[in-house]
């Protein structure tokens, strides 16, 4: 779903772009609206991903986990993701992961959307 929204949110700023404008876009200004676009979805993210991480390391891990939780989650997965909370470097790669997909996949959106949407 994720490889989806980015797309999805760098289209949709051209699209109401020119909705609201009534300018189009070229080529290259969809891609530099839909990188904006990503800029913005990754600081919300990394807010939202940042926040996660000091809360699991101030409740002491998984142990801030209900039991019911434990028991649905698959628990390879459940260690995976202990494992990568536990150290600061594996989320700072997170991190810049999650920058170049998310601005890379609006602007790939943005191109689309000034593609398809200048074509009036």
């Amino acid at each position: 779903m994720y490889f989806l929204s980015g797309p999805a949110a760098g289209f949709f700023a051209v699209f109401v772009y020119r909705r609201r404008t009534g300018y189009f876009l070229n080529m290259e200004g969809g891609v530099w609206m839909g990188w904006i676009t990503g800029l913005l979805m990754f600081t919300i993210l990394a807010c939202l991903l940042t926040a996660f991480w000091l809360f699991f390391r101030a409740m002491g891990g998984v142990a801030a986990f209900p039991a019911e939780f434990k028991a649905a989650v698959d628990p390879k997965a459940l260690e995976t993701v202990t494992k990568m909370f536990q150290n600061g470097a594996d989320v700072a790669k997170m991190l810049l992961a999650l920058f170049v997909y998310t601005t890379l996949l609006s602007m790939i959106g943005g191109f689309l959307g000034a593609y398809m949407v200048g074509r009036d």
